[in-house]
């Protein structure tokens, strides 16, 4: 089988994105970092509504000001993202080192509302903080380097202890510390596996546009198919 191939760019580049990644996977990345952020932004305001209705049907107290604050950052935040990775002309690498400065942002602002949402009298501790999940999730759907994403990982698991800083500072009480422990222990191990899953990912990538190189050339497009094979 024939394919036609160019010559690949083995010119020094000054990009601070992950030089191994292909520019493919990079491009990928980034518009799975604008998806991400779009949907950020809608489930931001669909939670805050959703909250909000049934705190007045159950007759709840009403968040302070800072929720408030905090999820209307965390909406503009996530359409000024969206907005950023539709732009053309763009570095996705350098996009991509912006997306993880969004990734920790976002997390504080997260922490910021889970925490200082007002909680029903008698109600249990809470439980896992949401930024578990977001840090998992952007890990392993935003490419970056091991230690650019292990950086971003720690960065925004520490945010959720930062929220509940917030909330203290803001007049809450101040929680047992065997209730902090297992309310951040699954932040923690969510940290971990994002680490984890991500350098898995990024291997799996790399094998990917290894596989699409021959040699110094790389594959480009399908030409033409007949008799003797591809072109």
């Amino acid at each position: 089988m024939t394919r036609t191939c160019r010559k690949a760019d083995s010119s020094p580049t000054t990009s601070h994105a992950p030089r191994t990644l292909p520019p493919e996977l990079l491009t990928a990345g980034a518009r799975r970092l604008g998806i991400m952020a779009l949907l950020s932004a809608f489930a931001n305001v669909g939670m805050g509504l959703g909250s909000r209705l049934l705190g007045a049907r159950l007759g709840l107290p009403s968040p302070s000001g800072i929720v408030l604050f905090a999820e209307i950052a965390a909406i503009a935040a996530s359409f000024g993202m969206f907005a950023l990775t539709r732009r053309t002309g763009q570095d996705p690498a350098e996009l991509l080192d912006r997306g993880l400065v969004y990734e920790v942002g976002m997390g504080f602002l997260i922490a910021v509302t889970y925490h200082c949402w007002p909680a029903p009298p008698g109600q249990m501790p809470k439980g896992w903080s949401p930024v578990a999940v977001w840090l998992v999730a952007f890990a392993l759907l935003v490419p970056a380097t091991r230690g650019k994403n292990a950086l971003a990982t720690v960065a925004t698991a520490l945010m959720d202890p930062l929220g509940l800083m917030v909330s203290v500072a803001l007049g809450s009480p101040v929680p047992p510390a065997l209730v902090v422990a297992s309310m951040f222990l699954p932040t923690a191990i969510a940290a971990a596996a994002a680490i984890v899953g991500s350098r898995v990912v990024s291997e799996l990538s790399q094998q990917a546009g290894r596989a699409q190189e021959l040699g110094s050339y790389r594959l480009v497009a399908l030409l033409g198919r007949g008799g003797m094979g591809e072109v």
